[in-house]
């Protein structure tokens, strides 16, 4: 079942990893082991719409053993819960096998891929852009001189408009090529394997207009079509980061040192996440705590607004919990560590966020759906539309004309990247102002409430009280 899967799924829209990646370390040093599970994190290069995550996810879980696999779109880390007999090596494997790229998860590394991704899309845009304000140049020439300009003219035209051409195309549509040659060379195709057809197609018959003398060149539309293309793909790259940028700094309130005390008395600044249950932590005035404390002394206001909601400054002393997240306003604080960092509220949040991105709404299982259908159906239509045209009476050129231009008007990257980027903004945008998004339905849901009633918090409740506890002789 997995098998006809992986042949079937067109993959990701905007390219798998280079076909030169492989696995490179031992990822059984990366596993956690917690309550007779296994756990590892993973950073896939190469994904970027609901085809990519739904294979990956689909092809994890079919191996004996993996009891869960979550995509997070916006940042490429798949996490993935197992007991055996599988292992972290096999599963990396099975990822890897599919065409993308896989490596231990690490924030800082994530953040400059997505960067430096964004950055050659950019240039790339830029080159295509000054090739096709040249190519228009030329190309308004010969339109204006249409009746008046000779043939030998006309053709030297075309000829210069393709010496343009031809190095933009390998350079600028070098994102688009590299993908569907991957994906092909893994047995199946992707979003840009028609994409790069209506790109060689468009240049091919220009190239023989011109070698043969005709009228018409289409090497302006070639450029165009790639222009676009790059904007749409340097758009998407742009949001992605910059959603994931919001959780990005929820990550890095933990990402930073702190002052542990150490049993002679003796005070260390020691990383937040070598931090231990039991350790003595010391919280200065206007510092944040990135693990959850129980205060054993001082007394102080914090700010719990990050954690809790609420804006008024809250004291607290000896025998209270701090939560990560909270910020200590007035006097020092001592605390012992309930947890590390991973254990935390913060980091509980953390996770509610990229489940809240990685849970698919209906309308995104629908897109995902239509794009697994999406390329065997553009590559039906274009050969029937072909075929048709020739048993019409049109002649081969003509036929390969109808059969591009199929291929240039079903451009797929709409279909593929705007439910799942929706999706990812939103719950980025969510965060920046405080709103935790815990499921990937819950604004379709929200689209349907006619009252919302909140109290100064923003917390919800059923709106019927009931008594928790009941303490004798009160």
């Amino acid at each position: 079942m997995s098998d006809l899967f992986l042949t079937s799924d067109p993959g990701c829209p905007s390219g798998l990893a280079p076909p030169e990646t492989s696995l490179a370390s031992d990822f059984s040093a990366f596993v956690r082991q917690k309550d007779g599970l296994n756990t590892i994190t993973l950073s896939v290069r190469g994904t970027k719409c609901g085809g990519c995550l739904s294979k990956i996810e689909r092809t994890l879980k079919a191996l004996n053993g993996v009891q869960s696999a979550r995509m997070n779109l916006s940042n490429g880390k798949l996490s993935i819960t197992w007991v055996s007999p599988s292992d972290a090596n096999q599963i990396a494997e099975s990822v890897r096998a599919l065409g993308y790229g896989v490596s231990a998860f690490s924030e800082d590394k994530t953040a400059q891929s997505v960067k430096s991704e964004e950055r050659g899309l950019l240039i790339s845009m830029g080159v295509a852009a000054f090739a096709l304000a040249n190519i228009m140049l030329l190309s308004v020439s010969v339109w204006g001189g249409h009746g008046e300009m000779g043939e030998d003219t006309r053709q030297a035209l075309h000829a210069i408009s393709g010496l343009i051409a031809f190095p933009v195309l390998g350079f600028s549509g070098r994102h688009f090529f590299k993908s569907a040659f991957t994906a092909l060379r893994h047995g199946h195709a992707n979003m840009d394997v028609p994409i790069s057809l209506a790109l060689v197609l468009a240049f091919g018959v220009s190239i023989w207009e011109t070698a043969t003398g005709g009228a018409h060149a289409y090497f302006d539309a070639s450029v165009m079509l790639l222009f676009f293309l790059l904007i749409g793909r340097f758009l998407d790259a742009r949001l992605r980061r910059q959603a994931h940028a919001a959780a990005h700094d929820l990550a890095a309130l933990q990402n930073r040192s702190v002052q542990r005390q150490r049993s002679g008395g003796l005070i260390e600044a020691v990383r937040a996440d070598a931090i231990a249950q039991g350790d003595i932590i010391l919280l200065a005035a206007g510092e944040r705590a990135v693990v959850d404390l129980k205060i054993t002394d001082g007394v102080s206001g914090i700010d719990e607004s990050l954690v809790t909601g609420e804006s008024l400054p809250r004291i607290i002393g000896r025998g209270e919990t701090l939560y990560a997240g909270s910020l200590n306003l007035d006097h020092p604080l001592q605390g012992q560590a309930l947890g590390s960092t991973s254990d935390s509220l913060l980091s509980e949040i953390g996770a509610m966020l990229e489940a809240g991105e990685q849970k698919k709404a209906r309308y995104r299982q629908i897109a995902d759906k239509a794009v697994a259908l999406y390329v065997p159906f553009v590559h039906a239509t274009t050969a029937l539309a072909f075929l048709a045209w020739l048993s019409l009476g049109a002649g081969v050129h003509q036929a390969v004309l109808v059969a591009v231009s199929t291929l240039i008007i079903t451009c797929p990257c709409a279909l593929a990247l705007a439910a799942p980027v929706a999706q990812v903004v939103a719950a980025g945008q969510l965060f920046k102002h405080g709103i935790y998004l815990r499921s990937g339905d819950a604004l379709e849901r929200l689209a349907e409430v006619d009252h919302l009633v909140l109290d100064k918090t923003g917390t919800l409740t059923l709106g019927t009280p009931a008594l928790i506890s009941e303490r004798g002789g009160e």
